[in-house]
């Protein structure tokens, strides 16, 4: 089914951080790629302390851009349904 349905499908990522980054962020191991060794070898890279900060400001930046004056386009989404 996998290999079916990923001929058909047009998008680059499937994790939702990447998906909303459009850039990987979190690796993903789908499929053949989901073995022990790559689990293992991403999870070590993960506990890296210089990955680990380097993850945290590329999931600081995706949070920074998902609330980008989320309030200010809330008041003027309502602003425009009131008028």
């Amino acid at each position: 089914t996998y290999r079916i349905i990923s001929k058909m499908l047009t998008i680059d990522y499937v994790s939702l951080p990447n998906i909303i980054a459009n850039k990987p962020i979190v690796k993903e191991l789908l499929q053949d790629n989901a073995t022990v060794e790559n689990i293992k070898n991403e999870m070590l890279k993960i506990l890296d302390h210089q990955n680990q900060i380097s993850q945290i400001t590329e999931f600081t930046d995706l949070h920074q851009s998902l609330i980008a004056q989320a309030d200010i386009q809330s008041a003027n989404a309502i602003d425009l349904l009131m008028n």
